[in-house]
């Protein structure tokens, strides 16, 4: 003979399981698919003013089924080369800096992109350096983060006679006291 509270017992728990199996997996959301970029070198050319300027462009793919509107964070690979007046792309930029000085810029995309759209984002720069008859590459790495989606680019000046071969390493102007 069947116990009736026994089995009453048994199909309570094992409908609490059940149920309280889903409505965890509906509690944790899936993790949102993070975008993809692609950023290529920064290369700096020499302008006949005596100061190179460049830009980079950052292809940013959204991977999700919804619109992506994350800011992005670049961190510039020379201090104080940033060109404010040639950003596309991002706006509303605020400001920080790396332990060496140079500036992080943390910008909101100015347009959404959406499911599965990529979109370009470029970023004016502009350096003092006088430009040299051999090309130049910077020691450190520029940095690009959207999300938890991450890049670095390196930083290349070209040379008086247009080369990029072999690079020297950049090293900044000091300026001394008379």
């Amino acid at each position: 003979m069947r116990n009736p509270l026994r089995a009453g017992a048994v199909a309570l728990a094992t409908a609490a399981a059940l149920l309280g199996g889903a409505l965890a997996a509906q509690a944790a959301p899936a993790e949102a698919a993070q975008p993809t970029l692609t950023v290529g070198p920064l290369i700096f050319n020499p302008r006949e003013q005596g100061d190179h300027t460049g830009s980079i462009d950052i292809a940013i793919k959204n991977n999700s089924d919804a619109p992506l509107n994350n800011g992005i964070s670049i961190t510039e690979p020379v201090a104080n080369t940033f060109n404010f007046d040639s950003f596309d792309g991002a706006d509303g930029c605020i400001f920080d800096y790396t332990d060496d000085n140079r500036t992080i810029v943390n910008c909101g995309l100015a347009l959404s992109i959406g499911a599965g759209e990529t979109e370009i984002v470029t970023i004016g720069f502009r350096s003092s350096a006088t430009p040299q008859p051999y090309a130049q590459i910077a020691s450190t790495l520029g940095h690009v983060r959207v999300g938890t989606a991450t890049a670095d680019f390196p930083a290349l000046f070209r040379s008086t006679t247009g080369s990029l071969h072999d690079a020297r390493p950049y090293v900044p102007a000091t300026v001394t006291a008379d």
